[in-house]
């Protein structure tokens, strides 16, 4: 009884770790696809971020003005942290506007994120490289090279 027991917790892990490289696998193609006619409406996250604290009300009223926004397709403000994050269509909106509309919405100490070109270069920009020497770092680069 407990052999079984084992040989399925086994069997079960090793789906896991198969589950999880081919969501890696299907992430980092996701995002190194090449810019073709098919994916013209590519989608752009952004980010600012408030050196002041907000409160649910002010951050209620940014996000709904931002998501009123043309192109602009998903809005998140993380409150606790002062992130606010959007995603918008590059061929319709960029970051500096609807940064810029977001400061003249109001009085508010923020800095639009902007990743740095040493972490461009070296991390591709992506957050879950910023350690090298993980496993998964090294796992993701074997797997975009396969594509």
């Amino acid at each position: 009884m407990k052999k079984r027991t084992i040989i399925r917790i086994i069997i079960g892990f090793c789906a896991l770790i198969l589950l999880s490289v081919g969501v890696l696998a299907g992430h980092i193609y996701s995002v190194t696809k090449k810019n073709t006619a098919e994916n013209i409406n590519q989608r752009q996250l952004s980010r600012i971020d408030f050196k002041e604290p907000i409160d649910s009300t002010e951050a209620a009223k940014i996000r709904s003005f931002v998501a009123g926004l043309d192109g602009v397709d998903g809005t998140h403000f993380n409150i606790p942290d002062g992130i606010f994050i959007y995603t918008y269509k590059v061929n319709t909106q960029n970051s500096l506007d609807v940064y810029q509309k977001v400061m003249s919405l109001g009085n508010y100490k923020a800095e639009q994120f902007i990743v740095r070109a040493e972490d461009i270069k070296s991390k591709g920009g992506c957050p879950m490289k910023m350690n090298d020497h993980s496993f998964m770092s090294y796992l993701s680069v074997y797997v975009s090279k396969l594509f």
